[in-house]
């Protein structure tokens, strides 16, 4: 008849039906303390008595031995083992066709397919959606704007701006332009060794001043986005490099970006959409 161990103290206190397992919790363990029973209530009681907890109660799994295998014996074949996937094809007589073939051609009013025969599945096809017809692109007739708004119509009122360059770098040139009253509000001619963008964010700064200055409410409009995004960072992006010609030039750079750094707030600038309008009113008209 087995025995029980009661492991009141060791690495997992509990109840354990062979030594091996006791041994395991209580050897090499330090002031462990354990005691063996004939039955498994006696040692789940005695546990209880000091106020322990009995955490394992349940006894070691008996581990069976799986019965060998028999061997086929010699000369004899193995059995093949069909898998639940498998399926079975029927091969059909002469006479199963034929009377397949005869049902078909004179009953296709009973919905009779006579014998079925087995065939490769066909490949599922997803239905056809509906598509609606889609309207050939048409050329855009409206432009959007820096503030969202549709526009249509060229600007009548406001002022606008335009730098030139006699190659890039080269000897450059800016104006402003009133849209409405087509006068030459402000220009300049003296640069030597610039670049296009320079001449586009000059006259941007010095427009800016013309109108903060005289208390002007018109809007600015450039074709300039490179000129209009140094404007709005406030810090020019040139790749232009120092020569004794451009020293004023780029002594000027440091000028309006200073001017603009005091400026609190944001600077508002039109975009002129020269794919839509035509040319800005300030442009030098030399393009050919």
């Amino acid at each position: 008849m087995g025995k029980y161990y009661a492991v009141f103290k060791g690495r997992n206190q509990g109840v354990y039906s062979t030594w091996e397992d006791c041994k395991k919790e209580v050897n090499g363990y330090k002031g462990s303390d354990y005691k063996a029973f004939t039955t498994k209530k006696e040692a789940i009681e005695a546990i209880r008595s000091k106020g322990l907890k009995v955490k394992n109660t349940r006894p070691a799994p008996i581990k069976r031995k799986q019965a060998p295998r028999k061997k086929p014996e010699q000369g004899q074949k193995k059995k093949p083992i069909k898998s639940k996937t498998q399926t079975t094809t029927k091969i059909y007589t002469e006479a199963e066709k034929q009377l397949n073939i005869y049902i078909r051609a004179n009953f296709p009013e009973w919905g009779c397919k006579g014998i079925q025969e087995k065939s490769k599945p066909k490949p599922k096809v997803k239905p056809k959606s509906v598509e609606k017809s889609k309207p050939k692109p048409t050329k855009p007739t409206s432009v959007k704007n820096t503030n969202k708004s549709v526009i249509s119509v060229m600007p009548t009122f406001g002022l606008s701006v335009d730098g030139a360059c006699a190659g890039n770098p080269g000897r450059g040139e800016y104006q402003c332009v009133d849209i409405e009253t087509k006068e030459v509000i402000f220009s300049s001619s003296k640069f030597e060794y610039t670049t296009n963008n320079l001449m586009e964010f000059f006259a941007l700064v010095e427009v800016i001043k013309y109108r903060i200055e005289n208390n002007i409410k018109k809007p600015i409009y450039t074709d300039s986005r490179v000129a209009m995004a140094w404007v709005g960072k406030k810090k020019t992006k040139t790749s232009l490099k120092r020569v004794e010609e451009n020293f004023d030039t780029f002594a000027l750079i440091e000028k309006h970006e200073e001017y603009l750094r005091s400026i609190k707030g944001h600077i508002k600038i039109e975009k002129w959409h020269t794919s839509v309008w035509g040319e800005i009113p300030a442009d030098f008209g030399r393009k050919k």
